[in-house]
Parts: C-alpha cells; sequence; structure tokens
C-alpha cells in the first residue's frame, strides 16, 4: 500500500517521519514523506481553534482532513487532548526515554554543578521539579531549537541546558546527555501519535500495525489525567504510565511535600494503587509542584482502566488542595515550536482556570449548580475552550460553523501604520495567507486574550490588550488619547466602532478590509432535523454573521432562547425581530453564567 505522510520540513519533524516511515516500510508498504508548506487554507484557522494547535500542526491537519496526506506524526506531549472531528489518532509506537535529560559542560551532573551555575530551560514543570532539589542554582528561560539550546553550554553562556532525552535520542545527541533526571516528565512525553482520517479504514489498518498497547495504555492514563485537572501549557504537572512491577515491589500510595522537608522527587518508578495492593498491574503516578520547590504532590494508581485511572488521579489531586500547590491551569505563550514541533495557543485547557480556581476555594464555578443538565444548547463555531466550557457546565452542546471565511483582494496595506488594531484570530490567519506582515516600526493592539495569542503565536509582540472580555469598547477603553496613523485590518462586515472610537481619542484611523465571511452552503442534514424538531434550548449567537446565516440556512423556531455576544450582535438580532439575552464577556466563565441566567428564568 502507498501512504503519504505529512510532515513539516524541521530537522526533529522530518527525522521523527523517517523512522515511521522506514518501519511501514518494513511492513511492505510504501512511503512518501510529502512536506507540507502551504499556509492559507481556509481551514486553518478553525483548526486552530478546534484543535488547540498553532499554524504548523493545523496545516498538517488541514491537509490530513482535505486528503494531500494520508496521515501526520506529532509529538504526544505536544498535542493537545481535544479530539478533531474527522481525525483519529490510529496508532501510538513504542515509546522512546520519556524523561528529561541534562546536558551541562565538563560533564557535570545536577548534584555536582557549582552553587549559582545557570540552567536553561523554557519548562516551568522542570523549574518547579529542579528548585525542589537545587534551590542555589539559577534557572534561566530559553528558546531555539534543540541544537541552538545545546550550544550556548559552554563555551556559551549556560552551565547546562535540560532537554527531553527522546528529542536528543532521535535526533543523533545522545552524546552530549549527562545525566538522566529524576524528574516526572511531561504527560505522553517521548511518545508519538500517528494520525489519520477516522473514514480511512485502509490507512488505518496499515498503522495500527505499530501501535504498542503498553504505551497506548500508559499515555492514555496520563493524558486522562491532564485533560480532568485542565493543566495548562504552564502548569508544573508531570505524569508517567509505567509497565506492571516485579512481585515484591513497594511505595506510597500518595506523598504531600511541604515548606521545609527533602523536596528531591519521588521515583516514578514502583508505586502501590490506594490499597497499597496491585503492584503487579501497569500504574500511573502524576504530580503538581510549587513554582518555588517548597511543595508538591504526588499520587499513584494501578491502571485498570487508563482514563479511570488519570481521573482518579486528578479528581483526588483537586480534593487534596493541589491548586494552593499551584496553578494547575497556567498558561503563557507556547514555546513548543522552538523544538520544531507544535505550537499550543488557546486549549481546552485555558477553561480551567476560573473553574479551578473556585473549585479548589470550594465554591461552585456556575450561579446554580446543575440546572444546565438535560439542556441543549447549539453554538455556531467548531468544538473548542468555549464549547468545553459550557460541557463542564452541563448541557448537551452541538457544534457547527455556518460561515467561512472568504480573503478579499485588498485595496490597501499595512504601510506607514504607527498602530495595527487586530481584532480577531480571522485577521491573524488573512494576513498569513495575504503573506503580509505587521511593520516592525508599528505597535500592535488585540481586541482580547485570543487575539493577543493568535498574534504572538506567529512572532508578534503585542503592545495593548485589554484585560476580560473582548470587544471593541474594552480595547478602547485601554487605548490612551494621543494622535498617530491606526490601521484595523480585519472583516468587510465589521462595525465602524473601533475606527470611530480611535477618532475621537485623536487618531487617524481607517479599517482595511482583508476578509468577509459567507455562510456555508447548507447546514448539515442532522443539525436541520434538530433544529427543527425544537431538540435545542438555547442558541448562542456569536456575531452579526453568524446571526445572518442562522437567519437565512435555518429560521429562528419559536420557543428557543437566544443569548447574543456582546449588543452589535443583539442589534443584529433585534432587526430580524429576535429578542435575545447578551452575554456581558466572551470569556467562557461569562457565557456560561449568562446562558444560565437565561435557561433558569426562562424556566422559572
Amino acid at each position: 500500500m502507498k501512504l503519504r505522510l505529512g510532515t513539516r520540513a524541521s530537522t526533529l519533524a522530518v527525522t521523527q517521519s523517517t523512522h515511521v516511515a522506514e518501519a511501514l516500510r518494513g511492513l511492505g508498504h510504501e512511503v512518501e514523506l510529502v512536506r507540507i508548506t502551504t499556509r492559507g487554507d481556509r481551514m486553518r484557522g478553525s483548526l486552530t481553534a478546534l484543535a488547540g494547535l498553532g499554524v504548523f500542526a493545523a496545516e498538517l491537519r488541514t491537509a490530513l482532513l482535505t486528503g494531500e496526506c494520508d496521515f501526520a506524526v506529532h509529538s504526544l506531549k505536544d498535542l493537545p487532548v481535544e479530539r478533531v472531528p474527522g481525525l483519529v489518532i490510529a496508532a501510538i509506537p513504542e515509546r522512546e526515554d520519556p524523561r528529561d535529560a541534562l546536558c551541562a559542560r565538563d560533564g557535570l551532573r545536577l548534584a555536582s554543578l557549582p552553587s549559582n551555575a545557570r540552567v536553561g530551560t523554557g519548562s516551568p514543570r522542570r523549574v518547579a521539579q529542579l528548585r525542589g532539589i537545587r534551590q542555589d542554582l539559577e534557572y534561566v528561560d530559553i528558546r531555539g531549537n534543540i541544537e541552538t539550546r545545546l550550544s550556548r553550554v559552554a563555551p556559551g553562556d549556560l552551565d547546562a541546558v535540560v532537554l527531553a532525552a527522546a528529542g536528543l535520542n532521535r535526533l543523533g545527541l545522545e552524546g552530549r546527555i549527562t545525566e538522566h533526571l529524576d524528574l516526572l516528565p511531561s504527560p505522553g512525553q517521548g511518545a508519538l501519535a500517528l494520525e489519520c482520517r477516522s473514514g480511512n479504514d485502509e490507512v488505518r489498518e496499515a498503522l495500527a500495525a505499530l501501535d504498542d498497547a503498553d504505551t497506548r495504555v500508559a499515555v492514555t492514563a496520563e493524558r486522562e489525567m491532564l485533560r480532568a485537572l485542565g493543566g495548562g501549557c504552564a502548569a508544573p504537572i508531570g505524569a508517567l504510565g509505567a509497565p506492571a512491577m516485579s512481585p515484591g515491589s513497594g511505595g506510597s500510595s500518595s506523598r504531600t511535600v511541604g515548606a521545609g522537608q527533602p523536596s528531591s522527587h519521588l521515583s516514578a518508578g514502583p508505586a502501590r494503587t490506594r490499597n497499597g495492593r496491585d503492584s503487579d498491574k501497569p500504574h500511573l503516578t502524576g504530580g503538581v509542584y510549587a513554582m518555588d520547590g517548597s511543595r508538591r504532590l504526588i499520587l499513584s494508581i494501578s491502571i485498570s482502566n487508563p482514563e479511570a485511572a488519570g481521573q482518579w488521579i486528578a479528581q483526588e489531586m483537586v480534593m487534596r488542595g493541589a491548586n494552593d500547590i499551584c496553578d494547575v491551569a497556567a498558561t503563557r505563550e507556547s514555546r513548543l515550536e522552538d523544538f520544531h514541533q507544535d505550537r499550543v495557543e488557546n486549549t481546552q485547557q485555558d477553561i480551567f482556570r476560573d473553574i479551578h480556581q473556585d473549585v479548589f476555594a470550594g465554591r461552585a464555578l456556575w450561579p446554580r449548580g446543575h440546572e444546565l443538565r438535560n439542556t441543549c444548547v447549539f453554538l455556531p463555531r467548531e468544538e473548542g475552550s468555549l464549547s468545553a466550557a459550557l460541557e463542564a457546565a452541563g448541557p448537551q452542546v452541538v457544534c457547527e460553523p455556518l460561515i467561512r471565511r472568504r480573503t478579499l483582494t485588498p485595496t490597501g496595506d499595512l504601510t506607514g501604520a504607527d498602530w495595527v488594531a487586530v481584532t480577531s484570530a480571522r485577521t491573524v490567519d488573512t494576513l498569513t495567507e495575504l503573506g503580509w506582515r505587521i511593520p516592525d516600526e508599528a505597535r500592535i493592539a488585540a481586541v482580547g486574550g485570543a487575539t493577543a495569542r493568535a498574534l504572538e503565536a506567529v512572532g508578534y509582540t503585542v503592545d495593548l490588550v485589554p484585560a476580560g472580555s473582548s470587544s471593541a469598547a474594552d480595547l478602547l477603553s485601554v487605548w490612551p488619547e494621543g494622535s498617530g496613523r491606526v490601521i484595523i485590518p480585519g472583516s468587510a462586515l465589521s462595525s465602524p466602532e473601533l475606527v470611530n472610537g480611535l477618532r475621537n481619542k485623536g487618531y487617524d484611523a481607517h479599517a482595511l478590509p482583508i476578509y468577509t465571511v459567507d455562510p456555508v452552503s447548507a447546514p448539515s442534514p442532522n443539525l436541520a432535523s434538530a433544529w427543527h424538531r425544537g431538540h435545542f434550548d438555547a442558541v448562542i449567537v456569536t456575531s452579526g454573521s453568524v446571526t445572518r446565516a442562522i437567519d437565512s440556512l435555518l429560521g429562528w423556531p419559536s420557543g428557543i432562547r437566544v443569548l447574543a455576544f456582546g449588543q452589535p450582535t443583539a442589534a443584529a438580532l433585534a432587526d430580524l425581530g429576535v429578542a435575545a439575552a447578551v452575554s456581558p464577556g466572551q470569556d467562557p466563565a461569562s457565557v456560561v453564567r449568562a446562558l444560565t441566567d437565561l435557561l433558569t428564568k426562562g424556566q422559572a
């Protein structure tokens, strides 16, 4: 069978893909490496939000869905836990070394590094554990690919760097390792995921021959723990699923280390379950760590069912105060692309920040608990952080986009801008598709956090972004009085609110339409049937464009409750004679609270 393997052109991506290709060739298949370098496919922006991945992984997944390639290879630790509809992880080959590795000058080990030695790593998980062992070292936040990081060790400016052993091994750089560290690794570290279209049975069968059952059980448990915790990309969380232990091995089912107690890491080796038995089964060890190294919480359980094991550890961590130890949902600008891996943008894990802050404090996140159970909500966009937050509150959520982006031929450009204001992630996608770069001399404003992350994901530094909800009014509220030329690339259908508001503040502001959105040709038959049967209790309308798409494609059944994103969307609905409640913010927690109010008041 001939298989087309989609890969990025980076050294590590090609190396990993070539390793998989050789294994498949050994099974009699013909494998062609297809380098995916195209940008701007109209699906990419949707996939970025849907999958929680940056541009590179989204392009790989777009290439899969459009048939440009038959399967792709991902580093599993960098692959968010959300599933992409239409795609499936068909195989997880035998895992490489999951450990972290120290690469130090002069063959030094961690214990022999001199006091105040500079150790480079971009991972908060590693720093938190290392500080528990060596408080006297200076930990330096670094970026760059593996070779670049190694080059900073003597005769560079660092005494050591910490990297994943798997990446070093795959690149033939294992000779640079001076010590394998006793740290709990990132969930999925060292494992690869072979992803293909779920409906391509022939490819799935071919890839399944490379699946390693023990590795799949282990990483499934690890990733389920991460999913259930809602761990963010900057959260100091580790997990490792391990094979069955030899008879007679022992350990502790859990350990919490407080300030002043020894903090060297509990080995991820032998451990027992809650009752100290079942040591002949594979087991999962998970840990959360204080960033200053003072405390940690480590739990272990035998794995009979990998999903159940991961969920149990996450639940136990919640009950035992994990968020008092660290912010388990912490996020920041991802730097995973520095390893030529996938860049994480706005993952499902982001939504748990508010959830866990309240849960760990003993408060219910949602206003009245479980009133949204047994309700069904239609969200006319891709699955992602918002749909996950809604489902966490109780309702069934059906997601299906009703609009699609279409790039225009702009009548101007960004030349001469003192400021460039970006109002959506779609704008970032379109700028990339056009091949435009925001001028280096221009300052950049983003309408909200998700847009700021999309800009940072393609290499920009954002100078101005409002906290909290995302709207033109929010951006105007933090924009200082001044002067200069402001260009606002975006949708041809955008409201003039931002342009007018900036002109009132003294700026020469101009909108620059670079894309528009059109309704899809038709909704799916299942959606149309459910809509007209009155299956939905509520619909969340995210823009005026979505308002018009629903009106033209589906109509408005009597009795459905409507929640609008902001006053402009509510005004578009009012023009069609549709009454709507308005969510005060577009962040998941605000939307869930507004939906709860809408449905409970309507049911009262």
